[in-house]
């Protein structure tokens, strides 16, 4: 139900869409594949109302489970298409707006995902992380191969890039100067790193049959290991703080909704005493 958000009807929009099967799932088909792609005035309506709730864990199940059923609508209007037409073109169109549509849906998720975390990034230095561990193993299993070693060691030159650049651009907005210069040292230890991996890189690529400089590309991958879990610590840290400040800030929100209800339960409740002590223990929640 749309009103289960508390405070909007952010999923309004939403539920209407999914619920247009009852209109005739054949008509609907028909009427989507003839329409013209929406205006931007006409969207912007929807969004200037759930940009405001976003942040709130209610509402981003609401969304999340309304997306769902619009999910299920867009499958079942593509179906009921095909039952309802022949015509190659009018099917292809609704092809292509049931895969615009599940886009959109994939383009909502994440977004609500971002905000679940504060607002940060996902995956900015995980992803950038976890590629610099699988390809470092990589290197290390290729050991005899100099081709596959030297093509594992590019793929890491670009993923460190990628943490290096992400790491100084926390750094540029960090307002702590300690926790600046931290960000930034973490950086130039990856990035010196990374410079002594793809010197032996070079290495190897130039003298493909010589162990010893598969054998140096291997110490420079695994030493640039080491400065990625070092450089990441600060960054994983400072991600964590992040994700409790929203999670305190969540808390507070919920705390104030529960003193709220609660004092509009006065009208209903016929215990005064027992209202009192709701009130009062809904505070000291609050303060907690």
């Amino acid at each position: 139900a749309a009103s289960g958000c508390g405070r909007c009807q952010c999923t309004q929009g939403l539920n209407i869409l999914s619920g247009g099967a009852e209109f005739g799932d054949s008509y609907l088909c028909t009427a989507l594949a003839r329409s013209p792609p929406c205006s931007l005035p006409s969207v912007s309506p929807p969004l200037q109302v759930v940009a405001p709730t976003i942040s709130s864990p209610v509402c981003q199940e609401q969304l999340i489970e309304a997306g769902k059923l619009v999910a299920k609508s867009a499958e079942g209007c593509v179906e009921a298409s095909k039952a309802a037409t022949s015509d190659d073109q009018l099917l292809k169109q609704v092809g292509v707006a049931a895969t615009a549509v599940t886009q959109a849906l994939n383009d909502l998720l994440q977004h609500i995902k971002q905000h679940a975390l504060g607002g940060q990034p996902i995956g900015r230095y995980d992803q950038a992380t976890d590629t610099i561990l699988n390809v470092t193993e990589n290197i290390f299993s290729s050991m005899g191969d100099a081709g596959e070693m030297v093509r594992q060691a590019r793929i890491l030159a670009q993923a460190t890039s990628d943490l290096v650049n992400a790491i100084k651009a926390d750094a540029e907005g960090e307002t702590d100067l300690e926790n600046s210069r931290k960000l930034l040292s973490a950086a130039k230890i990856l990035a010196d790193a990374t410079a002594k991996m793809v010197e032996a890189a070079k290495g190897a690529a130039a003298h493909p049959d010589s162990e010893e400089q598969q054998q140096r590309l291997r110490e420079a991958a695994e030493g640039l290991r080491m400065a990625t879990n070092a450089a990441a610590q600060n960054a994983i840290k400072k991600k964590l703080v992040h994700k409790l400040e929203h999670a305190a800030k969540q808390a507070a929100a919920s705390a104030t909704q529960t003193i709220a209800a609660a004092q509009h339960a006065a009208s209903s409740n016929k215990n005064p005493a027992a209202q009192q002590q709701l009130v009062q223990s809904c505070k000291v929640r609050a303060q907690a």
